[in-house]
């Protein structure tokens, strides 16, 4: 074989393993680090989605986990955060972390205290605003994330704006960069009674499909959202393991009295709890019996029809 024969045959050799995509020259590039942040709606309205649900974490951690590991990458910079009539970014309810690593962040998601909390607004704005503080923070030494990523867990309460403070600075750096083009909600995902909200924040105005990766994103929080949050909004309802560890407890708190007719007796009680924080939708009703004498009644109950949310219970992996 000649020369010229034998370098047409490599020639078409190496151009037929390019077309099939196996040389390791071509090798698949590796994905672009991107910056993320997750901010959780801890608000009265989302009890329902905090509801235990042993021994599988409560909904809303269970999104977030999964948001970590089906959206995310290793060496992605990551912020989580919660709010509800206020913003929760002390040391112990804040997550940053510049460089992701998985097993680390679940670690530390497991850790917050992460609850419906009891009070009135819903100050989602000023939690979007202090995310990109966050994120502009530690992306600061990373020139090459000149853009994000913020996903806003929630439900349909609208926003509040603080009157003064931090949270009203916050409030207003989202609005300012909402007015300069650098931060747009580009997509708003119902699912059952929740929301999940997309939002891109960059240095510069941003520019429609400018991110490459935002059609990917979208898929993948879709998907996400669908696995985990059935599709229609979730019921409060009782929970007798909850009743059982919370201790609830009935004191008379005060004498009998009868009914305007005379037909029955009257006492007042004062339930009690171990738990912080006792919530429940509804009317309260009670089964129990009454021992005793008038004056010195003594009270014990069966489970009532209560919804409780305990203090937040860790999980061991």
């Amino acid at each position: 074989m000649s020369n010229t024969v034998r370098l047409g045959f490599l020639l078409f050799t190496m151009g037929a393993l390019a077309v099939g995509g196996v040389l390791p020259a071509q090798a698949q590039a590796a994905p672009k680090p991107g910056a993320y942040a997750i901010v959780v709606d801890t608000s009265g309205s989302m009890v329902g989605y905090y509801q235990r649900r042993d021994p599988r974490p409560t909904m809303v951690q269970e999104l977030v986990e999964a948001l970590v590991t089906g959206v995310l990458q290793p060496g992605d910079a990551l912020v989580v955060l919660s709010f509800d009539h206020q913003v929760h970014d002390l040391a112990s309810d804040l997550i940053v972390l510049s460089s992701l690593d998985r097993k680390e962040a679940l670690a530390r998601i497991d850790g917050l205290d992460l609850r419906a909390q009891p009070g009135r607004g819903t100050v989602r704005q000023a939690a979007v605003g202090r995310a990109t503080e966050a994120l502009s923070v530690i992306t600061s030494d990373r020139p090459e994330l000149t853009e994000g990523t913020v996903l806003v867990i929630t439900d349909a309460d609208a926003t509040v704006t603080p009157a003064d403070g931090k949270m009203r600075q916050d409030h207003d750096r989202a609005q300012t960069l909402i007015d300069q083009g650098k931060l747009k909600r580009i997509a708003t995902i119902p699912q059952g009674g929740l929301i999940l909200e997309v939002w891109q924040v960059a240095q510069q105005a941003i520019v429609e499909g400018r991110m490459p990766s935002t059609s990917e994103v979208l898929a993948k929080v879709r998907t996400l959202l669908q696995r985990t949050v059935p599709g229609a909004p979730v019921q409060v309802t009782p929970g007798a393991a909850d009743l059982e560890r919370g201790q609830l407890t009935a004191t008379a708190a005060g004498e009998w009295t009868p009914s305007a007719d005379g037909a029955t007796l009257q006492l007042p009680l004062s339930l009690g709890t171990e738990y912080r924080v006792l919530q429940y939708q509804g009317q309260v009703s009670a089964a129990g019996e009454v021992t005793g004498t008038a004056g010195n009644p003594t009270v014990s109950l069966d489970p009532p029809a209560l919804m409780i949310a305990p203090e937040a219970r860790r999980r061991r992996r």
